[in-house]
């Protein structure tokens, strides 16, 4: 949520990086600016999605969307927060870009609640963070693929190697998800707490981990040196 001159000069260091994938935060006054400077600055191939984090009501939403949309969105997440499913099909029929559901799809209830609107243009974002693990991600992934939907794998800003490392593996596992987020350790992180790290190189490429469990281990030093205090257990 940065100025859109700002956003700009990230999407030119992204793509200096080989990136070709941009989501940009918006909700606020400047997104459809911020939106407009970041296609520019990256051109007309790569993908921008957007995320409003659910700050908009139905119809600010469609004015939003459409708006945007003139600049080749490829989604739009959580437009409406949970507070608005129920316009979900509403909104779906008046605005062309398809919606990615993240805050609004936690449970299996949730996605048993958005498989029942019918619509293809609803999407599933799987958060290990958010949905309970690496089994409920699965399980989510399989009702959306049973109902024809797609899903991007996300990640929660700032995750360390740990969680990192989690999505990775659910997105080996799954393979056939529309984005993939996460892996961004130290671009992100003053200092990871664990190792190896977890971080994508040029073209937003990484390897598999292939050690066992997660493929990281604890770095206790680090652990220590970050404690606020500590506690041993008898």
């Amino acid at each position: 949520m940065v100025s859109p001159a700002s956003a700009a000069a990230q999407a030119d260091k992204m793509t200096a990086l080989g990136l070709a994938e941009f989501k940009v935060k918006v909700g606020d006054d400047a997104g459809v600016e911020r939106v407009a400077a970041v296609r520019e600055a990256v051109g007309a191939d790569a993908s921008i999605r957007v995320d409003a984090n659910g700050v908009w009501g139905l119809e600010q939403a469609v004015d939003e969307i459409v708006a945007m949309g003139a600049y080749d969105l490829n989604m739009c997440e959580e437009p409406l927060g949970r507070q608005g499913v129920a316009d979900l099909p509403d909104l779906v029929e008046r605005v062309d870009v398809p919606l990615l559901l993240d805050e609004s799809l936690v449970t299996e209830s949730d996605a048993r609640g958005l498989v029942a609107m019918a619509s293809p243009r609803l999407l599933f974002n799987l958060r290990v963070s958010k949905c309970g693990g690496l089994g409920p991600c699965l399980a989510l992934a399989r009702t959306a693929r049973d109902n024809g939907l797609g899903f991007v794998i996300g990640c929660q800003v700032g995750e360390t190697s740990i969680l990192s490392a989690a999505g990775r593996h659910l997105a080996a596992a799954l393979g056939d998800y529309l984005h993939l987020e996460g892996s961004f350790g130290t671009f992100l992180l003053a200092e990871d707490i664990a190792a190896p790290e977890v971080r994508f190189g040029a073209g937003g490429l990484a390897p598999l981990l292939e050690e066992p469990g997660l493929g990281v281990s604890v770095v206790q030093e680090r652990v220590e040196n970050l404690a606020t205090f500590q506690e041993a257990l008898i």
